[in-house]
């Protein structure tokens, strides 16, 4: 995947409907929910500690380092919408950050989006065309602690979804 910041964005006319959620600076569970008026739950694939891709590391400025590697999908009537992938390295999960080892089926937005003094970096935005999917990614940081998402929007569901 090629990244972009989401300031270019608006140069792809194929990715009209999803344009806002791609760009939307929020909590994306919490839009989803508003929108469709629906629950949306968290089916845990893998929660592990391994090593990053290499992409992963250099978007962190990380070198080949443990991390706590979180991969979900996003679900509306237990139907995935959203396959989302988090990076923590092992050095953040101290503080309050600690409670991400064991966040279980919560959605990691309520913690970044419910902690005052958490921060959201820039959103980057990329296009998979073979597997016609549109994702977005961006670090969270707090102080000298910071974790990479990126969310993948699963195309059978946003196609018609706007």
């Amino acid at each position: 995947m090629i990244w972009h910041p989401a300031t270019h964005i608006w140069r792809n006319r194929q990715n009209q409907a999803l344009r806002p959620w791609l760009i939307a600076p929020g909590s994306l569970t919490k839009a989803i929910e508003n929108h469709t008026q629906k629950s949306v739950t968290i089916k845990v694939l893998k929660q592990y500690f391994g090593i990053p891709t290499p992409s992963e590391q250099h978007y962190l400025g990380i070198k080949k380092s443990f991390a706590l590697i979180r991969e979900v999908y996003l679900c509306i009537d237990n139907k995935p919408w959203i396959y989302a992938r988090t990076i923590i390295p092992c050095q953040c999960l101290t503080g309050k950050f600690r409670r991400l080892k064991r966040w279980g089926k919560i959605a990691i937005g309520h913690f970044l989006f419910g902690n005052n003094g958490i921060k959201r970096g820039p959103i980057e935005i990329a296009y998979l065309s073979s597997e016609n999917v549109w994702a977005r990614r961006s670090i969270f940081s707090k102080k000298n602690k910071k974790l990479l998402i990126t969310e993948v929007f699963l195309p059978a569901k946003w196609d018609k979804f706007s």
